[in-house]
């Protein structure tokens, strides 16, 4: 007779394994979800010193992060804000005073791919700002917080696309553009944040860029049409903020409003405008032969200070107001998010008297913080009809067309406006569950299969004879 028996200590050693591996399979998954840093207490560290491109070089392989823009004075390179200072209170209506558009975006790569072991998995912008470049720094958008003084939502943390991974090419970033309402401070700060994983563990590295924020408004309108005859005045109103005559740089570093014919040479300029005033009037006379059959007719007033062309408005000059074209119907196709290639199309009637047909179209494109797209195109017209072609690359805001109408005598419309509301970019979708887990996955499965052995493993046998067995096959002498 045989008896199946299991060896002394042997289910105490495999209990205790099986308990391990069901263990595993519910750690590992929450250790990788919400994060090494914390369950543990682990603090990504900044390195906020750091002004220039991110280079982190683990394990041989080097990934950077810098900007995309060149400042305009400078010319410097790799800046993550598009110039190194803001004019603030650019704009001013009866309800609100906002500052240029800032804009960040950063650009990123990675060399040495093949032995990569750390992922990027996403990256987000921190926004800062203080008096002073000692601090402190007050954050006033970061992902899931904006504060009311910044007029676009942070877009949060955004996911690397997973055609970016294993590029060793330069890869542009989503640009974050806001204005800043009202009070200003002097210096803003962005932190570019990329997070970086590997296995259970994630590393979060910063590149930094610092710009200056200039107290100012600049703006000039027409209080009235913007078709006029040979004789005829034109009244210029403008808002002034501070310029270099207020800060002790020279009279010649203060405001001054000029006047450009069509041929860009400058016929009527004011240099007498104030500081820090609102509603400032100069008023200019339609001279005698401004007409000219030969060219736009459009003839632009710019207000500059030392440090800025900070606005400037259209005047339509014609010889018979009876005369002029209708205004462009202007409409929008082919698209509404950035990089998208939108096609505007310019419509206009000629005029009933003279029946002249339109020769062309002038049109400026620009978001509706006033930042030029497109700005003085001439379009041809075929059958009174005309288009052209541009691309956004900011979203989450207006864009405006502007055009006039100009017949074969050289006769203007004056100018139409409309605009198209490009989407928020901020909607990329990020990698499949799957793939953004996949480490999750294989440590459930490969626990699961230790337990599942260790669960339907046997022990080998042992055979034990009883006495009386022996007794039977060997009988005693």
């Amino acid at each position: 007779m045989r008896e199946i028996v299991w060896r002394r200590g042997e289910a105490k050693w495999e209990k205790t394994l099986i308990v391990v591996g069901i263990v595993l399979c519910i750690l590992l998954p929450v250790v990788a979800l919400l994060g090494w840093g914390v369950i543990f207490g682990v603090l990504d560290e900044y390195d906020w010193a750091e002004t220039e491109e991110l280079h982190w070089k683990p394990q041989g392989v080097n990934y950077y992060a810098k900007g995309t823009h060149t400042d305009p004075v400078s010319g410097h390179t790799s800046e993550l804000f598009s110039k190194t200072q803001y004019i603030g209170s650019w704009k001013r209506s009866a309800a609100w005073r906002a500052s240029e558009t800032v804009i960040v975006q950063g650009q990123w790569r990675c060399t040495d791919w093949s032995i990569a072991i750390w992922t990027p998995k996403e990256y987000w912008y921190t926004i800062s700002w203080s008096d002073s470049l000692d601090g402190p720094w007050e954050t006033i958008s970061e992902p899931g917080n904006t504060q009311s003084m910044v007029t676009m939502s942070n877009p949060g943390k955004i996911s690397f696309p997973q055609e970016w991974i294993g590029s060793n090419d330069w890869k542009p970033m989503y640009n974050y553009w806001f204005e800043i309402r009202g009070d200003y401070k002097n210096y803003i700060r962005v932190e570019l944040n990329i997070r970086f994983s590997w296995w259970i563990y994630s590393e979060t590295k910063t590149a930094t860029d610092t710009c200056r924020m200039l107290n100012g408004i600049g703006e000039v309108y027409i209080d009235g049409p913007d078709l006029y005859e040979e004789g005829e005045q034109v009244t210029f109103t403008m808002n002034t903020g501070y310029s270099g005559k207020s800060t002790g740089e020279g009279e010649n570093m203060g405001w001054t409003l000029t006047i450009y014919n069509p041929a860009g040479d400058a016929v009527e300029e004011f240099t007498d405008i104030p500081d820090n005033q609102y509603g400032v009037t100069r008023t200019w006379t339609v001279p005698v032969g401004a007409y000219n059959p030969s060219w736009s007719n459009i003839y632009t007033a710019k207000l500059y200070n030392a440090i800025i062309d900070y606005d400037s408005v259209y005047t339509f000059v014609i010889d018979e107001k009876e005369k002029a074209p209708s205004r462009p119907v202007i409409s929008f196709s082919g698209g509404d998010k950035p990089g998208d290639r939108i096609t505007v199309t310019l419509e206009s009637t000629p005029n009933e008297e003279t029946g002249a047909p339109i020769d062309y179209f002038k049109a400026d494109v620009f978001y509706e913080s006033g930042s030029y797209i497109i700005q003085g195109m001439t379009v041809d017209a075929v059958a009174n009809k005309g288009t052209f072609t541009f691309t956004p690359n900011l979203g989450g805001v207006h864009v405006v067309a502007s055009a006039s109408a100009h017949d074969i005598t050289g006769r203007p419309s004056g100018a139409n406006t409309a605009s198209i509301y490009i989407k928020h970019p901020y909607e990329e979708e990020g990698p499949a569950w799957w793939q953004e887990y996949w480490y999750v996955i294989a440590g459930i499965i490969g626990a699961a299969a230790i337990g599942g052995f260790l669960l339907i493993r046997q022990p080998p046998e042992t055979i034990v004879l009883r006495r009386r067995d022996l007794e039977q096959r060997e009988p005693r002498r």
